[in-house]
């Protein structure tokens, strides 16, 4: 998007950092401004700090404190950092995050590559990056729903589904992978691509701490368990509640030893049978039943036509939600729109497939003009 010079500020005498937008990156000319802007209003010393910005000719030119040092990722490879310092690590950056969510900021991409560690000291790390953050409620940058915004490996279940509303605990779950990451070395959600990312994120339980790392205390075990919830509603509510969860952790005790957590799986290439009904989304059939469903609300509400607004796309999720509860199954919606129910049984193939073959087609008396299809096959467990 931009190129960034080492520069110095006439009036003090500082090095800085200009970036400066290329020509060929116009597109990206909006987040660029909004990454000024939301700078300019962040004043704390785990944020990278703002000087002043403006423009060269129709490139525009953000200035910043010049920060000697490594992003976090780039440490990690070289030498890894132990639990006390993860944690650590984490508090500081769930302060700076306190900060910007007090003044209704939401980052939206915390990963390592965003964390910057200066001059080689973790108890000076600095958040990076404000392009696709979000300022408050009146945001004209606000996420429309079905848009993903973030990296995959540590979006939210909120975000990985193109949701609107993305809050402070959207931040905080990010966080909590990089946690994880930090205490264990792999990832919390991994896969061969993508859409395998997401779907995990969306689908599978978050991984345990306490699978990798039974010597870690309890109490952290349960807090990153807490923080990966895939309930925006169940983890701490913003940064600083999370600052305040790791504090009250106290001296942490690499020696302890955490209860294992049972793992789902006896070998690492155990197989279950696993059914999944994909319901086709925005223009492949399913608006039909989008249309038909906001049609029948405004003849009974008496108002006036309007194209299908957020309302009715709630009502149509929970409607085809419920069916899927009903059959012990579990609904998700995808950023494109497209709905997936995944079944989990524990009897015979046959009875799997039987209940499986039952909730598609009582989810096809509720979307009759959507798309579906039914697949079943085998799935491999591998404790994680």
């Amino acid at each position: 998007m931009g190129a960034v010079y080492r520069a110095i500020d006439r009036t003090t005498g500082e090095l800085v950092a200009v970036k400066v937008l290329r020509e060929s990156a116009s597109e990206h000319g909006e987040r660029f401004a909004r990454e000024s802007r939301i700078l300019a209003q962040l004043r704390h010393p785990g944020i990278v700090r703002y000087l002043a910005d403006g423009t060269v000719g129709e490139s525009p030119w953000l200035a910043m404190e010049w920060l000697e040092g490594e992003p976090l990722h780039h440490r990690l490879r070289r030498t890894g950092i132990t639990a006390t310092e993860a944690v650590g690590v984490a508090r500081r950056v769930a302060e700076a995050l306190g900060a910007a969510h007090e003044r209704g900021v939401i980052h939206r991409d915390i990963k390592p590559a965003n964390l910057f560690v200066v001059r080689d000291d973790l108890a000076r790390v600095k958040l990076l990056d404000f392009g696709v953050a979000r300022i408050g409620e009146g945001d004209r940058y606000a996420t429309r729903t079905g848009v993903m915004i973030g990296t995959p490996g540590y979006m939210a279940p909120e975000q990985a589904r193109g949701d609107r509303d993305v809050g402070p605990r959207a931040d905080v779950f990010a966080l909590g992978c990089v946690l994880f990451e930090l205490l264990t070395g792999e990832h919390a959600f991994v896969g061969d691509n993508v859409m395998a990312v997401l779907a995990k994120i969306l689908l599978e339980d978050a991984p345990r701490v306490a699978e990798l790392r039974p010597e870690l205390p309890h109490d952290l075990d349960e807090l990153v368990a807490r923080v990966l919830a895939k309930l925006p509603a169940d983890r701490p509510a913003d940064g600083a509640a999370l600052a305040a969860a790791l504090g009250a952790l106290g001296e942490l005790d690499e020696g302890g030893t955490a209860p294992v957590a049972p793992k789902k799986a006896l070998t690492t290439s155990e197989r279950r049978l696993l059914c999944v009904v994909m319901i086709g989304g925005a223009g492949d059939g399913f608006d039909t039943f989008v249309e038909s469903a906001a049609e029948a609300q405004t003849l009974a509400s008496d108002a006036p036509a309007t194209a299908p607004g957020e309302a009715v796309l709630a009502q149509v999720y929970a409607s085809l939600r419920a069916v899927a509860q009903q059959h012990g199954a579990v609904l998700e919606r995808l950023v494109e729109g497209t709905h997936v129910v995944t079944l989990h049984g524990n009897g015979t193939a046959g009875d799997q497939a039987m209940q499986a073959a039952r909730c598609a087609l009582a989810l096809k008396e509720v979307a009759p003009a959507a798309p579906m299809a039914l697949a079943t096959g085998r799935g491999v467990l591998a404790g994680r």
